[in-house]
């Protein structure tokens, strides 16, 4: 959205407040200023002309304070000539703040005493149009001037957001503390003519998503905070933000030399290294069948040849299935705990990253994290447990070194493809060091212009 379209909308929609919501709430702060002029965005027009008249009596309020604004409303953000020595709120502020809201709801750091983003329980009953059965947020909103809160005094004012399933922020409104009143609150009169006219959706980078788990986590399900409250979706939305970053989310040999599957979202496709093409790309569910009403119909985590032909291994979250290709059907399907009795007591049970087998029969290496192990089937037991760094030294100084997205054996011997995000490294466990580092689009030129090498148009990932 356009950043100032509310701004130049208030001029038309303060005038359908109430005026007692105004008078009630800001008067005993407020000084008049007819005397001046104001510039207002001409909201008929094409959104950047300025027009310049007399300030009607709903212009004629400014909030004072005698705190230099740390406890005035955002009255500066909605075109006003400045009538006090308090630094104006600006658009730019609001969305910083709205941004810094939604990426500590994100990542679940809470900030300050009071545990900023808390939940806003409304025990005033204040209205807020459009947003009655949601759940809000508040944040400090300081002064522009100001650096974004990071703990301290959080002043008087706080900015409301609703925040969706999927991250996106929604702007529903201002409130703050009256003066002399630390224990309630009342809205700010900019509040009604702002809400729902700023939307974020998450930028999330790489930074964003250090150290956030791929695949679900039962116990990070159940998230309690502050102020009311228990059981909130943040980490389950930021994994799914984070894995929609990924462009290969798990990839194996098909059993044909020099071509292997790759999986992403809910389709796959079947490439080949001979000709660097693909030779077709399908939903999970048409050329997997059997996975169809299963939860492996989308966002497969990893895949591995079992030790029978046309037999693999699919994993998602803490859960795992044998597939036959050949008689298209689940031979088993178990908790990872189960069928790897050898991982319990790890954070592997919780699922997996990436997984190869090793040159060695019978065993694997499974990666999670910025770990992996050394698993035997044939005892059924962790035979080591390091950093991927300490085990893969040439990968040290590289985004590889944590949060691979997926893993294939090349067809040379101890040689191997990782992939993370929209890069891949050819890795030799012979030498310890990565032959090839590429962009996977320029690496596997079959994938070009696909959602396995690039942004997805719809998520942005």
């Amino acid at each position: 959205m356009r950043p100032f379209f509310w701004l130049a909308a208030f001029g038309a929609v303060v005038s359908a407040l109430p005026g007692q919501l105004i008078a009630d709430q800001a008067r005993s702060n407020i000084v008049k200023r007819a005397d001046e002029h104001v510039q207002f965005v001409d909201a008929t027009g094409d959104g950047e002309t300025q027009i310049t008249r007399p300030p009607s009596k709903d212009d004629e309020y400014s909030i004072l304070d005698g705190n230099g604004g740390v406890d005035a409303c955002p009255v500066g953000l909605i075109g006003k000539r400045q009538t006090t020595p308090r630094p104006a709120q600006t658009p730019e502020n609001i969305e910083r703040t709205l941004k810094e809201l939604q990426r500590r709801w994100l990542r679940q750091e809470l900030v300050g005493r009071a545990r900023y983003p808390h939940v806003f329980n409304n025990y005033e009953r204040l209205p807020f149009p459009g947003f009655e059965d949601t759940q809000l947020y508040e944040f400090p909103l300081l002064p522009s001037t100001e650096p974004i809160y990071s703990g301290g005094s959080p002043g008087a004012v706080r900015i409301l957001g609703a925040i969706s399933s999927n991250g996106q922020v929604e702007l529903a409104g201002f409130i703050r503390h009256p003066p002399g009143n630390r224990g309630g609150f009342e809205l700010c009169p900019e509040s009604a003519a702002v809400a729902s006219t700023t939307t974020i959706s998450p930028d999330v980078d790489d930074s964003v998503c250090e150290g956030v788990p791929h695949t679900h986590d039962e116990s990070r399900r159940a998230i309690q905070l502050d102020f009311g409250l228990a059981r909130r979706d943040a980490s389950d939305a930021l994994r799914r933000l984070c894995q929609s970053k990924q462009r290969i989310g798990a990839g194996v040999q098909t059993g044909t030399n020099g071509e292997v599957w790759f999986f992403r979202g809910d389709e796959y496709i079947r490439y080949s290294t001979n000709d660097e093409s693909i030779h077709f790309r399908k939903k999970i569910v048409d050329g997997w069948p059997g996975l169809r009403n299963t939860p492996f119909s989308e966002d497969i985590d990893a895949a591995v040849k079992t030790g029978t032909s046309d037999e693999y291994w699919l994993f998602k979250g803490d859960e795992y299935v044998r597939y036959s290709t050949n008689g298209e059907r689940i031979h088993f399907r178990k908790k990872i705990v189960e069928g790897w009795p050898g991982l319990k007591g790890t954070p592997f049970i919780q699922g997996i990253d990436a997984v190869i087998r090793s040159e060695t029969s019978g065993e694997l290496w499974f990666f999670k994290g910025d770990e992996y192990v050394r698993y035997s089937t044939d005892d059924e037991m962790i035979h080591f447990r390091k950093k991927i760094v300490d085990g893969w030294p040439g990968l040290k100084d590289t985004p590889f070194v944590r949060d691979i997205d997926a893993a294939v054996k090349t067809g040379t011997s101890e040689e191997y493809w990782f992939f993370k995000g929209n890069e891949y490294v050819r890795y030799s466990t012979e030498d310890e060091r990565i032959h090839v580092q590429k962009t996977i689009a320029s690496g596997w030129p079959g994938l070009k212009n696909t959602p396995f090498s690039r942004r997805h148009k719809r998520t942005g990932a």
